[in-house]
């Protein structure tokens, strides 16, 4: 971790950490691996993003928990909780496979804010303490990735030969219909 803070430069260094800090005042703590957690990021996801959020769909939902459930048996799920004076502030979910660690979803507090920096950390930290070959946090960059010094990247990419057909995408857009 000591070496992934020297990518920054010393006043963006100072600058995050004092956020940190200040985010961090009410008392920081940090529960792992707290299975019902899971609850609380699908209950904060929905407050946050109401309508537009994927777990307002039954299926996508269930498809997720189910996800969790194969993860937690295999041993391979990681439930990050932090905690700020006591509360519950945030709850990512990922899963280590291969040496790699891969944050699927989240879940804030919106009386936090900031919060995200302070998690994301947290993982970055114990990733380098677990030493795993690669985080992806399997999101849009949205400014931060550059920000924390990260390295976008697709995580899958699907090649197919000239002329070749992909049958799983052509029948979901015969589903829903032409997107473009």
């Amino acid at each position: 971790m000591e070496n992934y803070w020297q990518e920054f430069s010393g006043k963006s260094r100072k600058k995050l950490q004092r956020e940190i800090d200040e985010i961090s005042a009410p008392g920081l703590s940090v529960r792992e691996n707290c299975f019902d957690d899971v609850q609380t990021l699908l209950d904060m996801n929905l407050r946050a993003f109401g309508d537009r959020s994927y777990f307002l769909d039954e299926r996508f939902r269930g498809g997720f928990l189910s996800l969790m459930g194969m993860l937690h048996d295999r041993g391979w799920l990681r439930v990050t909780t932090v905690l700020l004076g006591g509360e519950v502030a945030a709850v990512d979910v990922g899963g280590v496979y291969n040496n790699a660690y891969t944050v699927l979803a989240g879940g804030t507090d919106g009386r936090f804010q900031g919060v995200a920096k302070v998690i994301n950390l947290q993982h970055l930290a114990w990733a380098c303490r677990q030493r795993v070959e690669s985080v992806d946090f399997l999101c849009g960059s949205f400014g931060w990735k550059d920000r924390f010094h990260l390295t976008p990247r697709p995580l899958y990419q699907i090649k197919l030969a000239a002329g070749q057909i992909c049958h799983a995408a052509h029948a979901v857009a015969e589903t829903v219909g032409d997107v473009a």
